[in-house]
């Protein structure tokens, strides 16, 4: 900036005058740079929280995770902790190694009952990680000593926001969990979530407290739980040689639970790796990384279009002031100190723009983490949020360098076509017509961009509208879904059959019900359980682990669901104590894939993998197809279990409530109902299916509504920009259209002569961000969903929106030219 000179403030309060001199332009201006600042920095603090940011801890860079990739299941880390314990024992690559386990239990709180998750650490688990308490200490090695007088527990800090109100004399405290009393140790500082990136539980526990937080006698030793661990490895040491090590442990370990049990470890064999942790584990980056990605690029080509409007207004404001700058010229001033007057007064307000956009982006950027959707585990439970939005330094560098790059692009037009100024150019300039080759590369630019963002919108909207016309199978408009775990209030499990039982049949006779039934998983949460499957005397193959989704419910549910008995019958109380084989209930993608041209009611089938099936289940009914797990996966082979007793869910089910009115009317009903029975149990959860299933849509919904919201934006900005320059060479060319008009020329001739060129370039443009559309394509393909990515219909259609509209745009600013008047434009000579 050195250009500037001694003369800077004198050209800043010049520049201080000029704009408030043209308020509506400059107003304008700092609008659209701030809109376009404050879109990108909000994406990118989203894309950099959940990509980028490396884990809040101690080298981040040197923690690994062991996962391996399991058939129709995906990528697991769970492993039995004899696995954690060989690590731990016999590990030479690794410096540390820790682990955890999940639990959900219930925990009595000042502000009443709550289901809450837990963690169940290793002794070293914050050490590894080197976090320090907010208030009070951490876990330690000799907390897992057996005999001690306390159980310590470690709360999350938004439990110890929304549920102690952030008091700061809850160290000390006994907290009462699963019946048991526990004393709080210490409160974890902000956004501390371990190694994960957006979730956080509740509680952290050590080993043996889950002797005391269990009712299922399956897990009520922390031997018998499955641990997620992690490993810091020893200078020196690389991933390969850790996995080699690590596998070889795993294989050795379970062999000799296999040679115990004499049950087959299904994990043994699958390929064992280190996935670093450097960036943390997120539930939402698998999900939402392509979508973010594409996001990004879309408020990026958003800032190029403003950029390029807002160089385009200064550039005709720095023309229109050609006769100011003859004068200047013609008293001594050089084109250096003309250019950086301009120069100081554009970037005084792309200046202005950027520090609004800031302001706006750091306003914004918290409100996003409010707007996630539910998130869930493989269990379904409902996790707590707690994604650190913050301004980081990375963050705040890059909104520096855009504002940096938006005054630079936005002030370059008008900078550029100043450099070069002189004496006799300038006078010239007042009575001739130049030709803007610049301000028309800009518009073909702004084309372009238009046209890809447009293409882009079309295929996500259509994607959205195509999720949202699928059948589910069930009718989601009418039914509610209330989730209950009455472990909360220590109930046992007959004690939990005998609730589950007198309030099903106390809802069912409630007015306006129609039907209800309850099932251990509910729909539309992204996660399911899975078995497999084969016919009665055949062998599935490892192929074909996890073959088929499993639910148990009781009865009434298929009515409840509104699914239809297509074959067979339904499940009768009898069948609840059924001998070998059990009878049971499928869907028809089930039938058709294990039994496919035959009559499956009696047929036989068993579980297990590469075993021959026994005939330990007979198909008595097969019902309707119904999605799952999400709108976008396609239907899978479905075993409805029939449990209307005891589901094994760690206590907790969902209630399925079908109505004949508005399902949000019985919601008040049921409660009442629940209280009347339990007043210590509330529902922890309740939905309509059909908030449900729109949950279920959240990311194809906001990229949608965003990608659209940008393709308008875009095209006003390309309007604005096109109208702009048309206007301006209308302007520049009143003479030689007065001219023509007064030698006998047509008003088509004069449409003609000023419409042509810009359509073209708007054409051009066009072509250019169709291209430019077929080569992001392979982004599109794992977004869009019934529609091939490489979509003509969506090109054809954005290249019509974007020269129609141009059109439109060239007629509105050439109308002014068809009525110059010949001797108004001599006069003026």
């Amino acid at each position: 900036m050195s250009h500037l000179g001694p003369n800077f403030k004198l050209d800043l309060r010049v520049a201080m005058r000029r704009i408030r001199a043209s308020p509506g332009i400059s107003c304008l201006i700092v609008f659209l740079l701030a809109l376009g600042i404050a879109l990108n920095s909000t994406v990118f603090a989203l894309v950099h929280a959940l990509i980028l940011r490396p884990l809040p801890v101690q080298n981040p860079s040197g923690l690994y995770i062991l996962t391996q990739d399991i058939l129709n299941l995906g990528s697991r880390s769970e492993q039995p902790f004899s696995v954690l314990e060989a690590l731990q024992k016999h590990g030479a690559s690794f410096a540390q190694v820790a682990g955890y386990a999940e639990l959900d239990t219930a925990c009595r709180t000042p502000v009443g009952p709550a289901r809450v998750r837990a963690h169940v650490v290793t002794g070293n688990f914050f050490s590894i990680l080197g976090t320090t308490p907010l208030l009070g200490r951490m876990l330690t090695p000799q907390d897992d000593v057996e005999g001690s007088a306390e159980l310590p527990v470690v709360l999350s800090y938004p439990f110890w926001r929304s549920h102690f109100g952030s008091d700061p004399s809850v160290i000390g405290r006994s907290v009462t969990i699963s019946q048991h009393s526990f004393t709080v140790v210490g409160v974890l500082r902000e956004h501390d979530n371990g190694i994960q990136v957006e979730t956080t539980p509740d509680l952290r526990v050590p080993l043996r407290a889950v002797l005391s937080m269990s009712t299922d006698p399956e897990e009520n030793s922390y031997r018998k739980l499955d641990f997620i661990p992690f490993v810091r490895l020893k200078p020196g040491v690389s991933p390969a040689a850790a996995r080699d090590e690590a596998f070889s442990l795993l294989d050795s370990t379970l062999a000799e639970e296999t040679r115990k049990s004499g049950e087959p470890a299904y994990w043994r064999e699958r390929p064992l790796r280190p996935d670093s942790l450097e960036t943390g584990l997120s539930l939402l980056r698998p999900k939402l990384k392509s979508g973010l990605l594409l996001l990004m690029s879309g408020v990026a080509a958003l800032l190029l279009i403003i950029c390029a409007n807002a160089g385009g207004l200064l550039l005709a404001s720095s023309y229109a002031r050609r006769g100011e700058i003859a004068v200047r010229l013609a008293l001594g001033a050089t084109g250096r100190r003309i250019l950086a007057q301009l120069l100081t007064e554009s970037l005084l307000l792309t200046g202005l723009g950027c520090i609004a956009g800031l302001a706006l982006a750091l306003f914004a950027t918290p409100l996003l983490a409010r707007a996630l959707p539910p998130l869930r585990d493989l269990t379904a439970s409902t996790l707590t949020v707690s994604l650190d939005l913050r301004p980081s330094p990375p963050v705040l560098a890059l909104s520096m360098l855009l504002c940096l790059l938006a005054a630079l692009l936005a002030a370059l037009p008008a900078a550029i076509q100043s450099a070069g100024v002189d004496l006799h150019t300038a006078l010239r300039s007042i009575r001739t017509t130049r030709r803007q080759h610049l301000r028309w590369a800009l518009v073909v630019f702004q084309a372009a961009l238009c046209t890809l963002l447009l293409g882009g919108a079309g295929l996500l909207t259509a994607t959205l509208r195509n999720l949202r016309t699928l059948q589910p199978g069930f009718d989601a408009a009418r039914i509610v879904t209330f989730t209950l775990d009455p472990s909360m209030a220590g109930y046992s499990d007959d004690q939990s059959g005998v609730l589950r039982a007198q309030l099903l049949q106390a809802v069912r006779r409630l007015p306006g019900v129609r039907a209800a039934g309850f099932s251990s998983r509910g729909l539309m949460r992204g996660t399911g359980i899975k078995t497999t499957v084969a016919p009665a005397g055949k062998r599935a193959p490892r192929s074909e682990f996890l073959n088929t989704s499993l639910n148990s419910i009781s009865e009434g549910y298929f009515d409840a669901l509104g699914l239809k008995l297509l074959a067979g019958r339904d499940y009768l109380p009898s069948d609840v104590n059924a001998k070998l084989p059990q009878p049971v209930v499928v869907n028809q993608v089930f039938a058709r894939r294990f039994f496919p041209g035959e009559d499956p009611i009696g047929k036989l089938f068993g579980t297990g993998v590469e075993v021959v099936a026994k005939p330990e289940k007979r198909i008595v009914g097969v019902v309707s197809d119904a999605k799952y797990r999400s709108l976008r996966e396609p239907v899978p082979p479905t075993l409805y279990g029939f449990s209307p007793v005891a589901l094994k869910t760690g206590g907790s089910f969902v209630l399925h409530v079908r109505t004949h009115g508005a399902p949000e009317e019985i919601i008040g009903p049921v409660r009442s109902t629940l209280a009347r029975l339990e007043p210590r149990l509330p529902f922890y959860e309740i939905h309509t299916l059909r908030a449900e299933v729109d949950d279920s849509l959240w990311a194809e919904r906001v990229l949608a509504w965003l990608s659209s919201a940008f393709g308008i934006a875009a095209m006003a900005l390309v309007l604005m920009g096109i109208y702009a320059t048309l206007a301006f060479a209308v302007a520049q060319s009143r003479r030689e259209v007065g001219i023509r008009i007064a030698l006998g020329a047509q008003s088509l001739d004069i449409l003609w002569l000023l419409s042509a060129r810009p359509l073209l370039f708007v054409i051009a443009g066009a072509i250019l961000g169709a291209a430019s559309f077929l080569a992001a394509s392979p982004f599109f393909r794992s977004l869009v969903y019934g529609l091939p990515a490489v979509n003509p219909t969506a090109i054809t259609v954005s290249i019509l929106l974007v020269c129609n509209a141009s059109a439109a745009a060239t007629w509105i600013a050439v109308r002014a030219a068809l009525s110059t008047a010949p001797a108004a434009v001599l006069r003026e000579e």
